[in-house]
């Protein structure tokens, strides 16, 4: 063998592009006409996303698989390597032929020889693997000796492979060697006939072909990169399987070198087609032994004999590159010297040696057959017949049937996932490993998760795709699959994989990603569950005017909104559905970190449908100025609302989230809001307090909401509360605060107008222009809700005689003939055509009465009827303008009249206004009387005869218990009052007895001193009934008493009962008679001193004068019996 440059064996780094001589090149190329394999595509795996489908739920199996059994041989660093035989003569070989072995059925083929081409030689092939990475060329890095491999996970060294052998010898033992090799296929390895078939290595007598072998391409022989546990020894590519081979016939049969080639195929269906992760070596046949010494070849291998000095322990694997010294036969041969890493040793066995037909391919031309360990090693070169029967077992390997793979399951980011989370993206090769080529077809494929590296059916299913492909022959496909989420299972380590659906393809032994293809995970403690209302479209319920405790710990990010930087930070949510209109606060006080709130029209809450947002509250709600957070929000009742809350950049925690409706603005009667006649508007009591009291629907302590309304034109208004949503109660006062005294109508449910029948309300009220009124909107026994407010004018509603209003005598009312019609006549004021409205009045009192419109605010005209219609025929009375002053009206335009009222009788009022006038109208009435209702200001009265009238009095007098009133009753009812003065001294007399027809039941009783409210029995003369001799009737009243001389009296005149009437007052003196006959038994004597002392003694009955104060001093006395002695002796009177 020659030395190129003094040393036996030589290496050169390549450099690509590679430069090759004219010559060369052309012998380096396959001729045309050459007949390779098919082709996978070239570059990298296509890649589809597999579109999930149905929810993704998952359904946990039994998982009662174990795990993928492991290879079953020794550990790899404790078996020896296959001897490598010493180099002998060249022997020419007997036999081109190949042979096949299928271990599984013991049976062997023998493949018929076929004649030469003629060609010096060709090549086709090769795959740079799923990834296409491909480390560049500059990795060729010494010049005489191996060094340690790298980039194992790339392209090329990753085709190359420890292969793992078992041989049963003569004696029926297993014996495991290590050896090298390379992909030539998907599932075809490229080795040494030696290591396929063994003869008697070491002088062990074997003779037989492998029983299995076991592929491990790319392994580092230390590390474990893989995602199996440590004792599963798969590294970078994990493993496969052979029981089929194919060498050279001479070298099974004559141990000949010159056909020392083999090749090992994956069975299909149970092991997997490796190659289509790692690709693989084209090849190479035949070549002169120039045009081979004009290349550069390169080789990987994993040597296992003891060299020396620790090294060569089958762990690791060597690279080294240069040119073959020589070409003895079918071996091309390395002048090697004696070193680790200058020769050739034992484990190389079969490892390929390839070069570079052009830049970018590798075509393996040799594998290493022999070595002396020294000066020699020797690569058996791939000979014609070789390489058309290796595309035969290619063939044959791949088949036609289509058979889908799943490979290399892996997720695309971290490998530690929470329970109950997602993971991250996933690819996985779903690889078409034959020449079939399907068409365009659909594909499902399940990942499951497991608690061993076995991924079957049985595991728990977390995910289910689909994808849509139109494969072609060879072809690996890249499936991009979503996430899937881990349930909530116990830390620790698991698996993940996918199984592609049974009805692919015909094989299902392969349809699964486990062992090396499972992605084995971490899974931790599964967070704390995220609260329920975690999503927008799962938000919990709130109630205006509740407060809700949760919390934002745990949540995810749902949603968006415009402050407090928290669109990125965790959120939950609450639906809110106003029952009313108003104003909400909504606030997070009391919360234990720094919120922030927003409120949302819609899912998902973003800031596109937002309404409000804060961060920190401010001045509003309870919590002013502090990192909790409070808005207000304008709702409509019965919307739906989506409240979000949220922290300030990031911050998450408990919290506590109130809302209320804050009061309206015309919650009070002083904040009136104001309000046109004849107009609409809408409102709420949401938040509203009470700041009034009506007289009707149980409304005095209920909430309000308050109008301030100044009609510009005096008329009839019509208020109400038509289209409300709640039981309403209206009222209309004339000042604030707004109470039952001010109140001038008040209604609950409405018995008139649009609404009527219903729980709204309807108050029709006379209204004078320019006069502030005050509306107040309330609910019955409490009730709020949405309400709208309406008015209009209408005719009054007694703008027929028919329809009179009840009016009592002695009272006084208003109204307006604004917007009436006419509906009678009368004889005065040219208003018989003129507007005009009526009163009933029914009158409980037989007496003189006044009405009068004084204080209106027009020309009126006032009439009183006795019937319906009302007209100058049945007329009474009738005015237009009364004087002025006194007894008069303010306004020379208004009207008064007097009518003699009978008790009993009914009268009609007629309001109407002079020639055509009309407008708002006061009308009052009452009886004329002399005397006064209020002691205080009773009247001064001399002797004589008095009309009165009690109709309208009421009761300031004490009981008299000692008057001997009739039937019990102590009370002199319905009193009025005269104060009179008498003007000499002796007896007065006071009666009813003059009183006209019709009289009632009166009562008389006179008081001697000052008004004697509130003492009873303090009177000192009194009557009820006078009997006959009193007037007309017997229920007429006579009191008489003693008086003196200047001396003033309380005369207080009533009525029995409810009796009331007018009557006539008669006052009389007399002075004290002088005569002292008052015995009247015709003499002057004793005998009339004794009478006059039986009378001061209170009997009467020998006293024939009215009264024993004989004196005039105002007191019956001893003084009076002194006076009588006095002139029984003859003493003037």
């Amino acid at each position: 063998m020659s030395q190129r440059d003094g040393s036996s064996w030589w290496f050169r780094l390549l450099v690509v592009p590679m430069v090759f001589a004219g010559s060369a090149l052309a012998q380096n190329a396959a001729p045309p006409g050459a007949v390779g394999p098919i082709s996978p595509p070239p570059g990298r795996a296509p890649e589809v996303q597999a579109v999930p489908v149905g929810p993704q739920v998952p359904i946990f199996g039994p998982g009662n698989d174990g795990p993928v059994p492991r290879p079953n041989h020794p550990p790899i660093e404790l078996i020896p390597p296959m001897p490598l035989p010493e180099p002998g003569p060249w022997v020419a070989p007997q036999s081109d032929s190949v042979t096949y072995f299928d271990a599984e059925t013991g049976r062997t083929h023998g493949q018929p020889v076929i004649a030469p081409s003629g060609l010096p030689g060709s090549g086709a092939g090769g795959y740079t693997g799923a990834d296409d990475i491909v480390v560049p060329a500059e990795w060729a890095r010494n010049f005489g000796t191996m060094t340690v491999a790298g980039g194992l996970t790339a392209f090329p060294a990753a085709a190359n492979c420890k292969l793992v052998m078992r041989f049963v010898d003569q004696g029926g033992t297993d014996r495991w060697f290590v050896a090298s090799g390379a992909m030539q296929d998907a599932g075809v390895v490229l080795t040494a006939a030696h290591c396929v078939y063994a003869r008697n290595p070491n002088g062990i007598n074997i003779f037989n072909w492998a029983s299995e072998i076991w592929v491990y391409p790319g392994w580092d022989g230390v590390g474990n990169q893989g995602n199996n546990g440590s004792t599963e020894i798969i590294q970078n590519w994990g493993w496969t399987r052979g029981t089929f081979f194919m060498a050279g016939t001479d070298y099974i049969n004559n141990g000949n070198f010159d056909r020392d080639v083999g090749a090992i195929r994956v069975s299909r269906g149970s092991n997997r087609s490796v190659g289509m992760i790692t690709g693989w070596y084209g090849y190479a046949w035949g070549f002169d032994c120039g045009t081979i010494q004009s290349r550069t070849y390169y080789n990987f291998s994993y040597p296992s004999e003891n060299c020396g000095g620790g090294f060569h322990t089958g762990t690791t694997m060597y690279f080294w590159s240069g040119g073959f010294d020589s070409c003895p036969g079918n071996q091309l041969q390395l002048n090697t010297t004696p070193g680790c890493f200058t020769a050739v040793w034992g484990g190389q066995s079969g490892s390929n040696a390839y070069y570079f037909p052009d830049a970018s391919s590798r075509w393996a031309h040799a594998v290493c057959s022999n070595s002396n360990r020294s000066t020699s090693g020797r690569y058996a070169k791939l000979w014609e017949q070789f390489a058309t029967d290796l595309n035969t077992f290619r063939d044959g390997t791949r088949g036609g049937t289509f058979d889908l793979e799943a490979l290399r399951f892996r997720l695309t980011g971290s490998t530690s996932i929470q329970a109950t989370t997602a993971t991250s993206g996933i690819q996985m090769l779903a690889s078409n490993t034959t020449n079939a080529d399907p068409g365009n077809a659909n594909y499902t494929v399940r990942v499951y998760l497991s608690s061993n590296s076995l991924i079957t059916s049985g595991d728990t299913l977390v995910g289910t795709f689909n994808y849509n492909w139109d494969y072609v022959p060879l072809q690996n496909l890249t499936l991009n699959l979503g996430g899937v989420t881990i349930p909530n299972v116990a830390p620790g380590t698991y698996w993940l994989g996918a199984i592609l659906d049974p009805a692919t393809d015909a094989f299902s032994g392969n349809n699964a990603s486990s062992a090396w293809d499972a992605q084995q995970i971490t899974v931790t403690a599964a967070p704390p569950p995220a609260p329920p209302n975690n999503g927008c479209g799962s938000a919990i319920n709130h109630s205006v005017g509740a407060s809700t405790n949760g919390t934002t710990a745990n949540a995810t990010l749902d949603g968006s909104a415009t402050c407090g930087s928290s669109s990125s930070t965790p959120d939950v949510w609450y639906r809110v559905v106003p029952p009313i209109s108003g104003t909400v606060q909504f606030d997070t006080c009391g919360s234990l970190y720094d919120t922030v709130i927003s409120v949302h029209t819609g899912c998902p809450g973003t800031t596109g449908n937002q309404i409000a947002c804060n961060d920190d509250s401010g001045a509003l709600g309870n919590c002013p100025f502090t990192l909790q957070s409070a808005l207000n929000v304008a709702v409509s009742g019965g919307t739906t609302y989506y409240v979000r809350v949220s922290g300030f950049n990031g911050n998450t925690g408990n919290f506590t989230l109130t809302s209320q409706y804050l009061p309206p603005a015309n919650d009070n009667c002083s904040s009136a809001a104001g309000y046109s006649a004849g107009s609409t508007v809408g409102g709420s009591l949401a938040g509203a307090t009470n700041d009034g009291a009506a007289s009707c629907g149980a409304s005095g302590t209920a909430s309000d909401a308050w109008y301030a309304m100044t009609p510009g034109a005096s008329g009839y208004l019509r208020i109400d509360t038509c289209g409300s949503t709640f039981d309403t109660v209206l009222s209309v006062h004339t000042a604030c605060p707004g109470t039952t005294l001010n109140q001038i109508a008040c209604n609950d449910d409405a018995g008139v107008g649009a609404c009527a029948g219903t729980l709204q309300s309807v108050v029709d009220v006379g209204v004078f222009a320019g006069t502030t009124y005050y509306i107040r909107v309330s609910g019955f026994a409490g009730s709020i809700g949405d309400f709208t407010l309406r008015s209009q004018f209408i005719a009054p509603p007694n703008d027929a005689c028919a329809n009179a209003i009840a009016y009592a005598a002695g009272t006084s009312t208003s109204g307006v003939t604004t917007a009436a019609t006419n509906d009678g006549s009368a004889t005065c004021g040219a208003s018989s055509s003129t507007a005009d409205v009526w009163f009933q009045m029914f009158s409980t009192c037989t007496g003189r009465l006044r009405i009068d419109t004084c204080g209106s605010f027009y020309d009126s005209v006032l009439s009183v009827h006795t019937g319906c219609p009302g007209t100058t025929a049945n007329e009474i009375a009738c005015n237009d303008d009364h004087f002025t002053g006194v007894g008069g009206c303010p306004n020379i335009r208004d009207s008064a009249l007097e009518i003699d009222a009978v008790g009993g009788a009914t009268y009609y009022i007629r309001v109407s206004g002079f020639s055509g006038n009309s407008g708002a109208f006061s009308l009052s009435s009452e009886y004329l009387t002399f005397g006064s209702d209020d002691c205080a200001s009773a009247p001064s009265v001399g002797d004589g005869s008095y009309l009165y009238n009690i109709c309208g009095a009421s009761n300031d007098g004490p009981e008299e218990n000692n008057c001997s009133f009739c039937c019990g009753d102590v009370q002199v009812n319905n009193d009025i009052w005269f104060l009179y003065t008498a003007p000499v001294s002796g007896t007065v007399t006071v009666d009813t007895c003059a009183s006209a027809p019709p009289t009632y039941d009166t009562k008389i009783a006179v008081y001697s001193g000052p008004c004697p409210l509130g003492l009873p029995d303090t009177a000192i003369a009194c009557n009820d009934d006078a009997g006959a001799g009193c007037g007309v009737s017997g229920l007429l009243s006579r009191a008489t008493f003693s008086s003196a001389a200047g001396q003033q009296y309380l005369i207080r005149v009533g009525g029995y009962s409810t009796s009331r009437g007018t009557g006539t007052l008669t006052i009389g003196s007399a002075a004290v008679p002088c005569d002292p006959d008052v015995n009247c038994d015709g003499a002057v004597n004793g005998f009339d001193v004794e009478a006059t002392e039986q009378a001061i003694n209170g009997d009467f009955s020998n006293f024939c004068q009215a009264t024993a104060d004989l004196n005039g001093d105002g007191a019956e006395n001893g003084f009076d019996i002194e006076t009588e002695e006095q002139r029984v002796n003859g003493a003037p009177c």
